[in-house]
């Protein structure tokens, strides 16, 4: 247990089933509405998407990206070209 506790994703977890019973207490008629949950998935599926390709990036050492400046300037760049 004490090997546990000592990692550091552990506290990830342990935060993420905070927020997520916090927000059920709140508002538990729209939390678990199925529309909330496709909608996490789906912003969830496009960063680890970008996550990924940038992963590979990082990997052959050429330049150091941020997931969430990308995922700003990819948005900036479609609205700009409508």
């Amino acid at each position: 247990m004490r090997k546990l506790l000592k990692r550091t994703d552990t506290g990830i977890i342990i935060g993420c089933i905070f927020v997520f019973v916090l927000f059920s207490l709140w508002n538990p008629q729209q939390w678990f509405d199925w529309s909330n949950f496709s909608n996490i998935g789906q912003y969830t599926a496009v960063l680890g998407l970008l996550a990924i390709g940038q992963t590979f990036v990082i990997l052959i050492r050429e330049i150091d990206l941020s997931v969430g400046s990308v995922y700003g300037v990819v948005g900036i760049t479609f609205v700009s070209l409508e």
